[in-house]
């Protein structure tokens, strides 16, 4: 399972979505796209949460995949066809969608962005 930003902040906030979140972490292998650190800390930082102290929780808790050119290549095609499709769909979303692919995994978020994507678990 592919964990977004949207997802961990849920996490971190003990909300209902975020214990959505905990039973994926506790049922299979995850991991975070890289990117995605870059929007943690951009949260941590508008909430006064530790961003070392996150970051480092999500290191323990999932494996980070940094993008190779081969994803950021990519996410540039999906991007400009996402943007056709979907309002306010962002370069980050289409980093994450083609993380996912390029690893074949199932991505678990909030963001609506993701509804139309076959696998994606909204919580």
């Amino acid at each position: 399972m592919l964990i977004d930003s949207y997802a961990w902040v849920e996490f971190f906030d003990g909300t209902p979505k975020g214990k959505a979140v905990e039973a994926v972490l506790k049922s299979a292998p995850c991991h975070t796209p890289g990117i995605c650190i870059a929007e943690i800390s951009e949260a941590c930082e508008r909430r006064c949460w530790p961003a070392d102290t996150i970051i480092s929780e999500i290191k323990k808790l999932s494996t980070i995949i940094l993008p190779d050119e081969k994803i950021l290549q990519a996410s540039g095609k999906i991007n400009f066809e996402r943007k056709k499709k979907v309002k306010s769909w962002g370069l980050v979303d289409s980093i994450i969608l083609t993380t996912a692919l390029a690893y074949g995994l199932n991505i678990v978020t909030g963001d609506k962005h993701f509804k139309d994507i076959e696998g994606t678990m909204i919580i």
